[in-house]
């Protein structure tokens, strides 16, 4: 190799050291920066990012989103000054920049006041965000969110008359966002009235964020706010007018919604918890009898506490209690499991009948021609019998839900389970379970599968339905 040969190919070597980066470059290094931070190594993403912010080859849209993953990455450090200052750059860079960058830039200006604890800084900026959103459909649902977040963050500071216009905002000013996003409002909306003493408004903005339901986290709402705020609030003396009147409320949520009988649950347990704080005990009683019947097997302890404390405040002992628990555990046959003999149970807690029969019987007869004739119209009727109290109609809306149920899992596990429910319910032995379980697996001719055989089956629900 000659020496003018190995100069040129020195010269190009320096060249190509000293030559800037490629834009393919940098959109490289961006991507793997930004996979790195999504994988949560911020440490290794940042001087990628701050490297393709500083040589100036990125575009604009690169850059935005250098900007923004540094943000994350400072979140994730708690480095809220730097996420301020990142946006503060970004905002210079971009004067004329669309709604949807702007509103992304104060969303982390907004985030990082949030974490510091500031709340009343946050506000502003939040409310910035919304503004600069304006009225683009596609920002819709976002700023909703902000909105709401604005009536949290006045309600967590004390201020309910700012919180109030700023969820009845996320409410009013948003007629097409979805009816999940407009119940989590309407939930904030009930908080924010209870808070300012308007009981009774707080009440209906419940019911509607109730309605609302349909995930087991809105669902878990709904108790805390029976449980945790709704009965504590209604203890104090000046609220006490409004315990039957929620009852009553409540009471028609059950009757309207039994297509959702976990909500219904929760529910009836407000019910009951109200009615306690109340000291009506007769009322309470037959509630948490209906609570205890109707109930899951996953809730059944927790059902099973709430009526045994009724009993032993109704009757200021634990006698009844117990004999419920050993009832509950042993069933009707007693400890030899054989019906008929001298170690037979009866249930202590009797025939209890509602006090209110009459409100009761209004409130279920209004809601019956509000659920279709399918079979899960039938099935939800079957609920709302169930917690009327009348198990033996539940029944036989089981039975008709059952036979025009399409052949397939889902519908057929939800009527035979709730069927056999009942039918515990209905004999007081908790071994009918699993006969009418073993009837439905092998039918009539029973396990060798002919039919007039010592080990033929009978359907236990026969014996529980009217006879034509």
């Amino acid at each position: 190799m000659n020496r003018r040969l190995c100069l040129t190919l020195a010269a190009c070597t320096v060249i190509g050291l000293m030559a800037p980066r490629a834009r393919g470059d940098v959109k490289g290094d961006i991507a793997k920066a930004v996979k790195l931070a999504g994988s949560g190594r911020g440490a290794e993403a940042r001087p990628l990012l701050e490297a393709a912010l500083k040589d100036g080859q990125a575009s604009r849209d690169q850059r935005l989103t250098c900007y923004e993953t540094l943000a994350n990455i400072s979140y994730s450090e708690r480095k809220f000054e730097e996420i301020r200052s990142l946006m503060k750059a970004a905002f210079a860079e971009n004067p004329d920049a669309s709604p949807e960058t702007m509103a992304m830039c104060q969303h982390y200006v907004a985030c990082s006041f949030l974490g510091e604890g500031r709340r009343e800084l946050a506000i502003p900026e939040l409310q910035k965000m919304v503004d600069m959103a304006g009225a683009k459909p596609e920002l819709q649902s976002n700023r909703q969110i902000d909105q709401r977040l604005i009536a949290e963050l006045y309600m967590a500071l004390g201020k309910y008359d700012e919180a109030l216009t700023a969820v009845r905002k996320s409410i009013d000013d948003y007629p097409r966002i979805s009816g999940r996003s407009l119940g989590y409002s309407q939930g904030v909306l009930a908080s924010v009235q209870l808070r300012r003493g308007a009981f009774e408004e707080a009440i209906d903005a419940f019911m509607l964020r109730a309605r609302a339901v349909t995930h087991d986290d809105q669902m878990e709402w709904c108790r805390r706010f029976v449980g945790t705020q709704i009965v504590p609030a209604l203890s104090r003396p000046e609220n006490a007018r409004f315990i039957d009147p929620t009852i009553e409320k409540l009471g028609r949520l059950i009757a309207s919604h039994a297509d959702s009988p976990p909500l219904c649950e929760q529910l009836q347990k407000g019910v009951v918890q109200l009615l306690l704080r109340k000291g009506d005990t007769e009322r309470a009683l037959f509630e948490a009898r209906v609570l205890f019947d109707v109930c899951s097997a996953d809730t059944m302890p927790e059902a099973a506490k709430m009526l045994t404390e009724v009993l032993k405040a109704a009757d200021g002992s634990v006698a009844r209690a117990n004999a419920f628990l050993s009832f509950v555990k042993i069933g009707r046959a007693g400890p030899d499991r054989t019906p008929g003999t001298d170690d037979d149970l009866a249930n202590p807690l009797g025939e209890i009948q509602p006090p209110d029969a009459q409100a009761r019987d209004a409130r279920f007869s209004e809601a019956l021609g509000a659920y279709a004739d399918d079979w899960r119209g039938k099935l939800a009727k079957a609920t709302m019998y169930r917690y009327w109290g009348r198990p033996e109609q539940a029944l036989v809306e089981l039975n008709g839900a059952f036979a025009i149920c399409p052949m397939e899992q889902q519908p057929i596990q939800l009527i035979v389970d709730a069927t056999a429910q009942v039918l515990v319910q209905v004999s007081g032995d908790p071994d009918m379970a699993r006969k009418f379980t073993e009837f439905q697996q092998l039918g009539p001719a029973g396990a060798d599968g002919k039919k007039g055989t010592p080990d033929d089956l009978t359907n236990p629900i026969t014996s529980y339905l009217p006879k034509e």
